[in-house]
Parts: structure tokens; C-alpha cells; sequence
């Protein structure tokens, strides 16, 4: 009984990290620090874990079947996220023949010293695709590229590569590649490029050890990095905000966006308008109005983001309407994104402002700036009184 118990468990050994890194399970919304349940990580065969590098961060790991021995090595390059199941081929006789289920949300990963029997189930957006290994100490990388397209190469060893429907295969060798686009492969093309990220990290971390080792071993990695703790750094307290939204934006920008920190806050106005995923940020508006109470598709905060984007040009109105959301009724978030505009349009810090508590002196010493510079003579924002609902 202790044997078939040794032969269905999965060992994973993190051998190198720099930088942050979180993993999460079925059992788990959140992400957890990588290191949050020690070095190693005792998994069932057929469980499914997901693996998340961090921006300038590199995990290697050790995949160990049982008391077997080694069943691969993998490296995660910086700003990757994958899914994996793995377990023992039960195709092939006992042994170090591993069956892996992956899914590559971003990056690259690399999987070295493979076993011939092993396969590899590769879940692109709209098909499976299966790889046969046909040799020992075959490495394989995969990179994605943008949504629906990766590719797969080979840097050692061979393997077969097919559709798991059709099963039409393609043999891949040594320094040979694919390139998936939805359901198209190309033919095998010959290797190139620097892909020295699969033997170590490109850069140094630019955080505090101390900083870095209590992310990776927490149990809750985005609460750990969304803290304004004034223990930390303001280079500490940019970086967690900066790479929390990376981590999971659709959750951190919204918190951020009713943070007591300004420097949060600006990070999430940031992203709002520098983010490309348009599903993301549709789902993040809608939270951002639940949070906050603001109604973000009113015509006042829809223009604003579209003017500081240079989607549309700015109207007449534009600096009455920020002026009016200076005033110290406005929720916070409108008050931030107000002074965050008018900052850039006036090219002034306007540092007498304080968007979590604004007093009638500083918020009229604005608006004197504004009518100087506007040359207008009415108070910006009394056309505008309506409180952002």
C-alpha cells in the first residue's frame, strides 16, 4: 500500500527563484507565495496547480515522480503564467514517463531532461495539441506570444507533434520550432534567437531580499502586496501596487482605486488608461463602480479617460468639469482622477491639493490657477456642480 501511494504522488522542488513568484490549486481563488508551504510542494498525480512569475523574476523547479527519480526540469521566465496537471504515463511500462497537461496564459516555459514515453497535452485557445517525446533528455520551451499565437521549440532530443483529433504528426528535432496561430501550424523552422533565459535569470531583482522573501512566503500574495505599510519604502510600496495590478488587475485596481494611498491610486488611474485588454478593463470599470459608488459611464469620467488616452480632443467644458470634481463632496476616486488630470493638463504638481482630504483653501488656490491659465472669469466647476453619482 505505501508503494501505490509513493507511485501516485508528485514532488516539486524549487530549486532557484529570484524574484516573486505565486502558485495557487482547485482548492483556491487567491495566490499564495511559491515558497508560503516551504521548498517543496507534495502534490497528487492529476491535481492542477497554477504557476505565476512576476515581472524580472525566474523560477526553476524539479518535477520528481514518487521514490522514482526525476521526471523533468522546468524554468518559468519572467511575467509567465501557466497551468499544469501532471501524472505517470499509464501508456508506457512503470517508469519516468510523465503525462502533462499545460496551458501557457504568458511567458515561456522550458522543460528539460524528458523522458522518450512522455507526453505533453498543450492547451492552445482553440485546439489540444500532442507531443510525444521519442528520445531521453529531450528539452522543449514554449512562448506565448499574444493571444492565439505561440510557438514550440525543441533544443534537444525529438519529438512527434500532433492535433489530438486528426493525429496527423510532424516529427520536431534538435533547434527546430513550431509556430501556432489558432488552428494553423507551420512547417518545422529552424530555430533561432537568444534563449539563454532557460539557463538563469536575465537581470538582479531591484527589491530588498527581506521584501522579496516575505512575498514569496505569504499566504495571500495580493494582500501582501497591496499593503501601504509605512515600514516599507515608497520604492517598496510602488513596486507591490505595480506588481499586484500585474498579478491580478480585475482585483487590484479596484481595490487600489479606494486605497488611502495616492500613490495606489495613481497606479490604477494608470492603468486605466494604459491597459490594451479591453475585456479586463470593461470587467474592472464595472467593479471600480460597485466599490466607489461613481458611475463610471457617466459622460463627465468617460471624457476624461478618453481625452488623457488622445482618443477624443478636450471640450470647452473639460477643466470646468475636473474643477468641479476637486470639490470635497465628490467620492475619493473622482477627486483623484480630477487632480491626476488637471496635473497633466497644467503640467503643475498642484501639491496644495490633498485628494483624501481637500480643504476650501487649496481646493480655491487650484482654481485660481486654472482661471489664470484658462483666462476664464468664472469659478471652474460652477457650471458643473452635479456630485458624480
Amino acid at each position: 500500500m505505501e508503494n501505490l501511494e509513493h507511485a501516485d504522488s508528485l514532488s516539486l522542488y524549487w530549486s532557484q527563484l529570484l524574484g516573486v513568484a505565486g502558485i495557487r490549486n482547485e482548492a483556491r481563488s487567491d495566490w499564495q507565495g511559491i515558497l508560503s508551504t516551504g521548498q517543496d510542494l507534495d502534490l497528487n498525480t492529476g491535481s492542477r496547480i497554477r504557476i505565476r512569475t512576476l515581472p524580472l523574476s525566474w523560477l526553476q523547479a524539479k518535477l520528481s515522480l514518487g521514490e522514482t527519480g526525476l521526471l523533468s526540469d522546468f524554468v518559468l521566465d519572467a511575467d509567465t503564467e501557466v497551468e499544469l496537471m501532471i501524472k505517470r504515463n499509464q501508456q508506457t511500462v512503470p517508469g519516468l514517463q510523465a503525462e502533462l497537461d499545460l496551458s501557457l496564459r504568458s511567458g515561456q516555459i522550458a522543460l528539460s531532461q524528458l523522458h522518450a514515453g512522455s507526453v505533453i497535452y498543450y492547451h492552445t485557445q482553440s485546439k489540444i495539441w500532442l507531443l510525444e517525446i521519442q528520445q531521453d533528455d529531450t528539452e522543449v520551451a514554449f512562448m506565448q506570444q499574444e493571444t492565439g499565437l505561440s510557438e514550440l521549440m525543441v533544443f534537444s532530443g525529438a519529438l512527434q507533434f500532433s492535433d489530438t483529433a486528426s493525429r496527423e504528426a510532424l516529427t520536431l528535432k534538435t533547434e527546430q520550432k513550431l509556430i501556432l496561430k489558432a488552428e494553423r501550424v507551420s512547417v518545422p523552422l529552424k530555430l533561432s534567437g537568444n534563449h539563454r533565459w532557460r539557463t538563469g535569470p536575465a537581470k538582479s531583482f531591484p527589491l530588498n531580499s527581506t521584501f522579496v522573501a516575505e512575498l514569496n512566503q505569504c499566504d495571500d500574495l495580493l494582500a501582501a502586496l497591496l499593503q501601504a505599510s509605512p515600514d516599507r519604502s515608497r520604492l517598496e510600496q510602488q513596486s507591490g501596487v505595480n506588481l499586484g495590478i500585474n498579478l491580478d488587475p480585475q482585483t487590484a485596481v479596484p481595490q487600489a482605486t479606494v486605497s488611502r494611498s495616492e500613490l495606489q491610486r495613481t497606479a490604477a488611474i494608470d492603468w486605466l488608461l494604459t491597459t490594451r485588454d479591453k475585456a479586463s478593463l470593461t470587467a474592472v470599470w464595472k467593479q471600480i463602480a460597485q466599490n466607489t459608488g461613481v458611475n463610471t459611464a457617466s459622460p463627465a469620467i468617460q471624457t476624461w479617460f478618453q481625452v488623457a488616452r488622445g482618443e477624443i480632443p478636450g471640450g470647452s467644458g473639460l477643466v470646468a468639469e475636473l474643477s468641479a470634481g476637486l470639490d470635497a463632496r465628490q467620492p475619493l476616486f473622482t477627486r483623484q482622477c480630477s487632480i491626476h488630470f488637471l496635473r497633466q493638463l497644467t503640467r503643475q504638481p498642484l501639491a496644495e491639493y490633498d485628494p483624501d482630504s481637500p480643504s476650501p483653501v487649496a481646493i480655491n488656490s487650484v482654481r485660481q490657477k486654472l482661471r489664470r491659465l484658462t483666462g476664464t472669469k468664472n469659478q471652474p466647476g460652477r457650471n458643473t456642480p452635479r456630485r458624480q453619482q
